[in-house]
């Protein structure tokens, strides 16, 4: 169970860019007779999208990517071979463009889209997926998909059938494999030598030339100075087309100002140096009331996939002290927080009124997971007395609450510092926590 769950507003400010007359359709590469067709009306080709992001990425290497400022980055490198529909929630094809599924279940066969071409030129084959998959599963590189494409204890045996097609088998059937599967593939010709080598864990570090960097996606990343800047021009080899017939992106050229914070983006966004800004709730009605004048618009996009919430350390190879371990893996622990966190609070004080409480870990804008119907913990300071109560803690004549065998309840809230809302979160949490009589920082 995870407490204190909250769901912001997804809010964007996007002012359009000029890109004065429109341009003739780049001159199409070789191969893609299947590419996958995007809906909706042409639109016009060139220009530049200035955008900004918090902090500089630690890697360029997406199996070792984990914080945002490393997976934003480099995620229009990447493709897999389906992904899900940013409107309908759905699984669509990708790189693969279709698949078939055994009676059993557990085998999933995957075809190739014919004529994929990494951003080199070079074609992409069922080679690359299996290579992907290996480097995956190797426990000599750390990364968090492998929990994620483990199914029943056992990797997922990934097999090629010819230079197209894919066969993936699970160890028993997996309700959630094709949301799970959509892992960005590895070029096999650029990574295979330094894996094989035992360097892949220092491979596409931050240093690497940006000529180095191949994928299938929608851009390539051109140039990286720490502290300033990233820029990309559009993949010549992208395999998706509008109905037109012409291939994609749009946009020839993408910049990144790397900034300290959101503030320094909102002040570049106010001095239009960037084309977009990701509104912060209690920015909102501000921002709206500026629209004219400003001459951009503001999209409520309602609910993000997002959630803010807190949890605890279970794992027990963490060196947390035995005592704090049983609180932690104690679910009365784990409800009476839940019970004593004031997530309306969370929304007014943080998010404006522009946040939801949330008692699950999906977001109401995730229409495939989202389940209204779960147990709620709903704000009641007595009740999560009573169930802490029920596990035995109890407050003391000096207020402190001590657990069954006399520690005091005291742990720390740990989050990003440049992130203002959480940090403000915390700190209502921390205050929720105080009347109970728990020691927090």
């Amino acid at each position: 169970m995870k407490a204190a769950i909250l769901t912001g507003v997804l809010a964007g400010v996007l002012l359009l860019p000029a890109f004065g007359a429109p341009a003739a359709a780049p001159p199409s590469l070789p191969g893609l007779p299947h590419p996958k067709v995007m809906l909706g009306d042409p639109g016009r080709f060139g220009g530049e999208f200035l955008d900004a992001q918090v902090s500089d990425p630690r890697t360029f290497n997406p199996i070792l990517a984990q914080e945002t400022s490393s997976t934003g980055p480099i995620g229009g490198l990447f493709d897999g071979l389906v992904e899900d529909n940013g409107e309908t929630t759905e699984t669509e094809p990708a790189l693969a463009e279709s698949w078939t599924t055994s009676k059993d279940g557990r085998t999933w066969t995957f075809v190739l889209r014919q004529g994929l071409r990494w951003s080199d030129g070079v074609p992409m084959t069922a080679d690359d997926v299996v290579f992907t998959f290996q480097v995956i599963y190797d426990p000599q590189i750390p990364n968090s998909l492998q929990d994620i494409l483990t199914v029943a204890g056992k990797p997922i045996q990934v097999t090629k059938v010819d230079d197209r097609t894919i066969r993936l088998r699970t160890a028993e059937p997996f309700g959630p494999f094709l949301r799970s599967i959509g892992v960005g593939i590895l070029p096999r010709h650029k990574l295979e030598a330094a894996y094989k080598a035992g360097k892949f864990n220092q491979t596409w570090g931050v240093n690497t030339p940006t000529r180095e960097l191949v994928g299938t996606g929608t851009y390539i990343m051109t140039e990286y100075k720490p502290a300033q800047r990233i820029r990309y021009v559009r993949n010549p080899y992208y395999w998706r087309v509008d109905l037109a017939g012409h291939r994609l992106p749009y946009i020839d050229r993408l910049a990144l100002t790397i900034v300290p914070d959101q503030n320094a983006h909102r002040l570049l966004f106010q001095q239009g140096q960037t084309d977009s800004y990701g509104v912060r709730p209690r920015e909102f009605a501000e921002f709206k009331r500026g629209e004219q004048a400003g001459h951009y618009t503001v999209y409520d996009g309602g609910p993000s996939f997002g959630t803010e919430f807190l949890t605890f350390n279970q794992n027990p190879h963490s060196g947390l002290p035995d005592y704090k371990l049983k609180w932690f893996q104690n679910q009365k622990f784990r409800q009476g927080v839940a019970y004593a966190v004031d997530r309306q609070a969370i929304a007014d004080q943080v998010y404006a009124g522009h946040a939801i409480p949330q008692y699950g870990p999906e977001s109401p804008a995730d229409k495939f997971f989202f389940n209204p119907n779960v147990t709620q913990y709903p704000y009641n300071p007595d009740k999560a007395a009573a169930t802490l109560a029920e596990a035995g803690f109890k407050k003391g004549s000096d207020g402190v609450l001590r657990d069954p065998d006399g520690h005091p309840v005291q742990f720390i809230i740990s989050t990003n510092a440049d992130n203002q809302d959480r940090v403000a979160i915390g700190n209502i949490i921390r205050q929720d926590l105080e009347k109970l009589g728990m020691q927090v920082t």
